[in-house]
């Protein structure tokens, strides 16, 4: 039985920019793909990070990292 990597990637695997967006008292980290086309929002849920979308992302986009 193949053991599974459970290891940290880096965004830049996956995404073209990492933007701090402020709004209120808050601040959210977007990363981001691509410039043109629909604008797709994945919202992760508690305890994880944007990077929990990283794959559907990239196969949802012209963005080809993997």
């Amino acid at each position: 039985m193949s053991r599974r990597d459970y290891s940290v990637k880096p965004w830049t695997d996956y995404f073209e920019k990492d933007e701090m967006l402020a709004v209120g008292k808050n601040t959210f980290s977007l990363y981001r793909c691509g410039s043109s086309g629909p604008l797709i929002l994945f919202l992760h849920g508690g305890g994880f990070s944007g990077l929990s979308w990283a794959l559907l992302a990239v196969s949802v986009s012209r963005c080809v990292y993997v």
